[in-house]
């Protein structure tokens, strides 16, 4: 009698459980379910996973905003920078003086000549054979235009001794003189002692003696004035004018000059209104606050019919907080004020992905001419000195108030979504470790009805061997 037998055969597989087959073509392939299994909890453990990207790219998407408010605050701060609060530029080819156009500066045309520089006072003494021998003991009397005199007392000094002296004096109020000396060696060991005034002008021009022993009082009291202090003398056009210093801050109002070298002739120095930086910084900033708009756009839209078109930050308040509140200050008041000045914001009927609405648009013409007519109103306007009023000063405390590090929207919001994708990964992190039990539950489950099934198959075929004996010695 023929017999038929159940056997179990392994497959080796990834997972290494194989498959149960029962005879007739049954099976049961435990590698397939294990994988089933497996891909089952990897699906749950890629949801973490895609929340995590869609926060982190929620977080690139505010560094996006940040970059773009920096370079519009950059912007705001250049208009506030000295070279935009100057209201003119002084331009010449002189060689004897540098003139330089200040806040206050006049347009106009000046020829300017210089005459006389202004000098310090310098006195020489005779020569000494040895700047280290004692002259003697005595008293210095100094006395520097008309202020009070200073009389600086000596002990067996030498040459160097008075030069020392000299330059550590202080006054009543303790302050050192405008005074200072030197010794002066030559190439044979002799030495002279030099005294000079440090501020130029005739009203700074000094007197210096000495009493007490003779080899002080014949250095001191018989030195020679080798340059006299001196006024600058020069002229704007025609008119002699006198100065203390080369530096001259008064002569013209808003115009500061330099005198360096007497020339022979007058020349010609222009001051004219300044609207080459400001136009290039107006235009800078409309560039960078329409660059600020487009990118909120982009980050804020809702395409329906294209997912991949939808901004990151599609219906997230901070955003929309954020471009209300840049968009504020320059809109109503503001943006009035702005149109006399050739800037104005596109209508809403040529708004498009590009230009999104508020977008500003710079009449370079208009622009100019109000620059030439007040420029004092349109550095008001934009930019007062006092850091506070002015468009340009508002911009840049909102987008500070923004980008405060510790209560600014920006911060916190991002601070928000950055604690979100550390719980996200604590949360994977523990979802992973269920998962790999669950796994392991799993396969030892599957090990075990492998082992069970052996076990039957053993038995079955012990008893079959049993019957299979009797039948025999029957």
């Amino acid at each position: 009698m023929a017999t038929t037998s159940s056997t179990t055969s392994s497959t080796s597989t990834s997972s290494g459980l194989g498959s149960l087959n029962f005879g007739s073509g049954a099976s049961l392939d435990l590698d397939k379910y294990y994988s089933q299994l497996e891909a089952a909890e990897q699906s749950k453990l890629a949801t973490y996973d895609t929340q995590k990207t869609s926060v982190e790219t929620k977080i690139s998407a505010y560094s996006t905003i940040q970059s773009s408010l920096d370079a519009l605050k950059s912007q705001a701060e250049a208009l506030t920078a000295d070279n935009f609060q100057k209201s003119a530029t002084a331009t010449t080819s002189a060689v004897a003086y540098l003139a330089t156009a200040t806040d206050n500066s006049i347009s106009g045309t000046y020829d300017i000549q210089v005459n006389q520089l202004a000098t310090t006072q310098s006195n020489a003494s005779a020569k000494v054979s040895d700047k280290t021998s004692t002259l003697g003991s005595g008293t210095i009397t100094l006395q520097q235009g008309t202020g009070d005199a200073l009389s600086i007392s000596v002990t067996d000094a030498s040459l160097v001794g008075v030069r020392d002296a000299i330059n550590s004096a202080k006054d009543s109020k303790g302050n050192k003189l405008n005074i200072s000396a030197a010794v002066i060696s030559n190439s044979d060991g002799s030495s002279y002692l030099t005294v000079s005034s440090t501020t130029t002008g005739s009203a700074n021009a000094f007197t210096i003696s000495a009493t007490g022993d003779s080899g002080l009082t014949d250095v001191v009291s018989n030195m020679s004035v080798k340059r006299e202090a001196t006024n600058a003398q020069f002229s704007v056009n025609g008119v002699d004018l006198e100065a203390s210093s080369n530096k001259v801050t008064d002569a013209v109002p808003g115009l500061e000059l330099t005198l360096s070298s007497v020339s022979t002739s007058p020349e010609t120095t222009t001051v004219a209104t300044n609207t080459s930086d400001w136009e290039t910084g107006v235009t800078n900033f409309v560039s960078s606050y329409n660059s600020f708009l487009s990118t909120m756009s982009s980050l804020t839209q809702y395409n329906s019919t294209d997912s991949s078109d939808t901004g990151a930050l599609v219906g997230d308040s901070g955003a929309r907080t954020i471009r209300s509140q840049i968009k504020t200050l320059l809109s109503n008041e503001n943006l009035a004020k702005l149109k006399d000045y050739g800037i104005t914001a596109i209508s809403l009927d040529k708004t498009s992905s590009t230009k999104p609405a508020g977008t500003l648009e710079v009449d370079s013409t208009k622009l100019q001419q109000a620059m030439k007519s007040n420029p004092e109103g349109f550095k008001t306007t934009l930019a007062a000195t006092d850091g506070k009023s002015g468009i340009m000063n508002q911009i840049v405390a909102k987008v500070d108030e923004i980008e405060n590090s510790k209560t600014g929207i920006l911060t916190t919001n991002t601070k928000t979504l950055n604690d979100k994708v550390t719980a996200i990964t604590s949360q994977k992190e523990r979802a992973t470790t269920a998962s790999e039990y669950r796994l392991k539950m799993y396969k030892q489950s599957f090990t075990k009805l492998v082992q069970f099934k052996t076990t039957m198959d053993t038995q079955i075929e012990s008893i079959k061997a049993q019957f299979e004996a009797l039948k025999k010695s029957s």
